[in-house]
């Protein structure tokens, strides 16, 4: 019924089995290694991410510190006139929709 030269897909695995089982290591530390290998990378690259953010987290607090004062002080100047553009803007956007409202 089935060709013979075909081979079925549960003779294909089989097949792919017996072949990467003769290429596996007989050393049973190999698989040990490989596991210590990926959790080693795997916690340097939580450590990296959580140094990232306590960099960060410094440089937010030495800003707010005062132990450069004109760091700090240019800081707040920036936030402040960050505030008044928001404040404005907000002002503009409420009195437009206000309006609209008004002539609909």
């Amino acid at each position: 019924m089935t060709d013979p030269g075909v081979l079925t897909a549960d003779e294909q695995l089989q097949q792919q089995q017996q072949q990467q089982g003769s290429a596996v290591v007989t050393d049973p530390y190999t698989s040990l290694k490989q596991n210590y290998e990926g959790l080693v990378l795997f916690l340097t690259t939580v450590q990296n991410v959580v140094d990232g953010w306590a960099a960060a987290g410094e440089r937010i607090q030495f800003a707010f510190s005062w132990s450069d004062q004109l760091a700090t002080t240019v800081l707040l100047v920036v936030l402040l006139l960050l505030a008044v553009g928001l404040w404005v803007l907000g002002l503009q956007v409420l009195v437009t929709i206000g309006l609209l409202w008004v002539f609909r």
